[in-house]
């Protein structure tokens, strides 16, 4: 079989190499704009070639289908042509994928982004002009590919960009004058249902379904960080070091631009997997539940310490409330409480109900474990918690949205009115949209002051 990575240049050197002009191209494909620039089109964008320069300045305006359909993927504009920070990532990408192809395959098989470029509130994306010429049949580019796409699904980068099963891929690449190949085009125009061969898991769980340009960056960095010796010989420190820093930018600049866009099937995706992962729900909750003790007392102590603050209690009242929650009676209470706490800040499904549902069953569970130890004529003052923790108040107060968080505060060992006031107080401020502050919450819950 053929070398589909020949190369006769010295692995050191970089390869700078130019977009072509097609062959049999017509004037509405290429244009003569200078003694020796072009004007080429694609799908998504327009690249103005300059061989003098050796720049490629690729300026996106994509066509009304592809804005629509990225609108209905991610529920906002293409980004290419308006938002910095998907350039930024697309200048790191190309840094990232040149050098680790360097030393996955002993040459840059990228051609390397050099900056980014505004002009009428439009950016461009300049990279180097590379010099040879189209491929004339689809079959001579498949082999190379198969290796790269593989490559990339291997160090957690998408691969429709240069996946066989793109019928535009072999477009994107270019024969240079050595015979080597090299990819040209690696920003994408088309948003892509589904990720590629291996890498649907991985996609689902960091909700990068629909795909466009992502990176699984754990899976990147786990690759560097295992190879890192011998990537440190291939490239050199100074490489090698450059290499770590674009991918901690890139890793930015990709969150700062999807983060600033709703992707709704995106986290969809994303809590589906979540949900379903019953290991890591099971692990997850698990250790919140086991530090329920310590949320609860943070909670309710962060609550007195504000009304004392705020001059609503005195100091003897905080310190009276601080007694009576570390007394052991009630922290047998306290422990319940902060499961509540738990279930009602960190289950993330925003279904009506499902949080309420979670707080009664937990309640349920423990009142019939403790009727069925008086029905056995075990004594349940040796469990952590005392016949009147759980009780059918309890129980129903549960199911009520937001006060449900605090049920247990009418068990009998944390049974103050004062307490209630303050942790209702502080339970409130978790509703959205600043309404514990425009409702004046605080305000109708402070105890009336004596009238001198």
């Amino acid at each position: 079989m053929r070398n589909i990575f020949r190369s006769d240049n010295d692995q050191e050197s970089p390869i700078t190499a130019v977009l072509p002009i097609p062959s049999g191209t017509d004037e509405s494909t290429t244009a003569d704009i200078g003694d020796r620039s072009y004007i080429a089109h694609s799908v998504a964008s327009t690249v103005l070639l300059n061989p003098d320069l050796g720049t490629a300045t690729k300026v996106f305006d994509p066509p009304l289908i592809v804005r629509w359909l990225y609108w209905f993927c991610y529920q906002s504009r293409f980004p290419y042509d308006r938002r910095i920070s998907s350039l930024e990532a697309a200048l790191h990408r190309r840094t990232i994928t040149g050098l680790l192809t360097q030393f996955r395959f002993g040459r840059n098989l990228v051609a390397p982004a050099i900056s980014i470029q505004e002009s009428d509130g439009k950016y461009g994306l300049v990279t180097e002009y590379i010099q040879g010429e189209a491929l004339k049949h689809r079959s001579e580019g498949i082999d190379f590919l198969r290796t790269v796409s593989k490559y990339f699904a291997e160090i957690g980068f998408s691969v429709w960009q240069v996946s066989p099963v793109n019928p535009h891929a072999t477009t994107n690449l270019i024969r240079t004058l050595s015979g080597d190949m090299t990819i040209i085009d690696l920003e994408s125009a088309f948003v892509t249902p589904l990720p590629g061969k291996g890498q649907f898991r991985s996609a689902w769980k960091q909700g990068a379904i629909p795909v466009f340009d992502d990176i699984d960056f754990a899976k990147l960095e786990l690759y560097v960080n295992t190879n890192l010796p011998e990537i440190q010989i291939a490239l050199g420190d100074e490489r090698t070091s450059h290499l770590v820093e674009s991918i901690g930018s890139a890793e930015e600049e990709m969150r700062s631009w999807k983060e600033a866009e709703p992707r709704l099937w995106g986290r969809l995706a994303k809590l589906s997997y979540f949900l379903l992962d019953w290991k890591r729900v099971y692990n997850y909750y698990g250790k919140l539940l086991a530090a329920a003790d310590q949320t609860a007392n943070q909670h309710l102590s962060d609550g007195i310490n504000r009304w004392e603050q705020l001059r609503l209690i005195s100091h003897i009242q905080a310190e009276e409330l601080n007694s009576l929650i570390a007394e052991p009676q009630a922290q047998s209470a306290m422990h319940h409480l902060g499961a509540h706490l738990v279930l009602t800040i960190a289950i993330p499904v925003p279904i009506p109900g499902v949080r309420s549902l979670a707080r009664f069953s937990w309640t349920l569970a423990f009142w019939f474990r403790d009727l069925l130890r008086i029905f056995r004529w075990r004594s349940s003052r040796t469990s952590r918690s005392s016949p009147g923790v759980h009780g059918l108040v309890v129980l129903f107060l549960s199911l009520i949205p937001i006060l449900g968080a605090i049920a247990y505060l009418t068990a009998r060992p944390l049974r103050k009115p004062l307490l209630m006031r303050i942790a209702l107080d502080q339970t409130m401020m978790m509703m959205p949209f600043g309404l514990h502050q425009r409702l004046s919450v605080t305000k109708w819950l402070a105890p009336r002051r004596p009238k001198k």
